[in-house]
Formats: C-alpha cells, sequence, structure tokens
C-alpha cells in the first residue's frame, strides 16, 4: 500500500521525482503566481 511505502522510505524514490533546471523551475514558479 501506498502508506506503508511512504512510512518504510520506499517512496518517493528517485523514479518518482521530476527533475528540471533551476532556471525552468523559477520560470514555472512565477507563472503559477
Amino acid at each position: 500500500m501506498f502508506v506503508d511505502d511512504v512510512k518504510n522510505g520506499q517512496y518517493p524514490e528517485d523514479k518518482h521525482l521530476i527533475k528540471m533546471e533551476e532556471k525552468e523551475l523559477d520560470n514555472f514558479l512565477n507563472k503559477i503566481k
């Protein structure tokens, strides 16, 4: 179950993350303000 994965540290793993350049993140954050 999802809750168990979170509690035992199996979630999140690198495969669950979205990676982007800091400049791209800043651009996104500025657009959603």
